[in-house]
């Protein structure tokens, strides 16, 4: 082992290895520029008939590893804000044999470009690990699942990490709907996150077995994108369950699922009623909250949910409407509106 005389840190063992025919004898270690520079005598005995014994000053410069390694990257995605400068924590460590006066911090997208470059003024003795927050410009739109972060140090060398930018927060909703002359259903996918994320809407049945997919572009904050799916008995099992699942690409395909399960109800030879807002075939408080949430601007309503919804037939969708469906199920009243023969979309 050896001292480094600035800080008092000792560094990594260094072994001086000698010829079979010879010697390495006064070894004295000293730091230029930084690097530790052993000066020593080699002596070679040799006998051809006599003996020889020659001597020589020698010098060996030690050059570290890779300076300043990457060891951990840590994300506090409460802080990060599309489009401006936020900070990321990175544990770096000193694998060299001498001290790190700093180093660059370089942010990579999935093209292999870099987007944004930080120059760190810290200090690491060797061996020395130490976390650091680095201030880097978010991007708007996070469209693959990882970044990179690559730590140059002083002598070019560069260790890179990838890491996960954005908290995936899709949310899905499903109601059943006519779409044409056959039952479906209108799928809405919301974005409630910072970040613009494309994935894909996966349809399964009750055994959680995958029928079928779309895949969707980045959607932007606050923004919904709708699917309508038709023809929708070719996916029904025994129980008429279907889930819709998300599966965003901004994240690590774990913590940013979501899924809706839904009822298929056949409608033919019978026909829905006025107030069965979430098609399960029963009038209930649920179907008034629907009604009082889209009046809030909470969700949106397929059109034969508005229809539906309409239970005094004034035209409209208001708080008289949730009042009826309230009485109603308080048997204040016999009935709502009156049986839809067929819907029109």
């Amino acid at each position: 082992m050896y001292l480094d005389p600035d800080d008092g840190t000792f560094g990594l063992p260094v072994s001086l290895v000698s010829s079979a025919d010879s010697d390495i004898v006064n070894v004295n270690a000293s730091y230029v520029d930084e690097r530790l520079v052993l000066t020593y005598n080699s002596t070679e005995v040799s006998y051809d008939g006599e003996l020889s014994v020659s001597s020589a000053l020698m010098q060996t410069r030690i050059d570290g590893s890779d300076a300043v390694a990457l060891s951990e990257i840590s994300v506090d995605y409460d802080k990060l804000t599309a489009g401006e400068k936020s900070p990321v924590d990175l544990l770096v460590k000193n694998n060299s044999d001498s001290k790190a006066n700093g180093f660059r911090v370089d942010f990579i997208n999935k093209n292999g470009e870099v987007f944004d470059s930080v120059n760190v003024d810290c200090v690491l003795g060797s061996g020395e690990s130490k976390w650091v927050s680095v201030e880097f410009t978010v991007p708007e739109t996070v469209d693959a699942s990882e970044l990179r972060a690559a730590v140059i140090s002083e002598n070019g060398s560069s260790s890179v990490m990838s890491f996960s930018l954005g908290q995936c927060d899709l949310a899905v909703t499903a109601a059943q709907t006519r779409i044409g002359d056959r039952d479906g259903v209108e799928v809405n996918i919301t974005n409630n996150g910072e970040f613009a994320s494309a994935g894909r809407l996966q349809v399964l049945n009750d055994k959680g077995e995958v029928l079928d997919h779309r895949d969707f572009l980045p959607v932007s904050k606050g923004r919904t994108v709708t699917f309508r799916i038709s023809d929708i008995e070719r996916y029904l099992g025994e129980n008429n369950e279907l889930v819709f699942s998300l599966i965003s690409i901004a994240d690590d395909y774990n913590s940013c699922n979501d899924s809706v399960r839904i009822i298929i109800y056949d409608y033919s030879g019978k026909t829905p009623f006025y107030g069965d807002i979430d098609g399960d075939g029963v009038i209930s408080i649920d179907d008034a909250t629907l009604i009082q949430m889209y009046i809030a601007d909470l969700r949106e309503f397929t059109p034969n949910q508005k229809l539906i919804a309409d239970v005094n037939l004034d035209g409209g969708i208001d708080i008289t409407d949730v009042t009826l469906i309230q009485m109603y199920i308080a048997d204040l009243i016999p009935s709502l509106g009156q049986e839809l023969k067929q819907p029109k979309v």
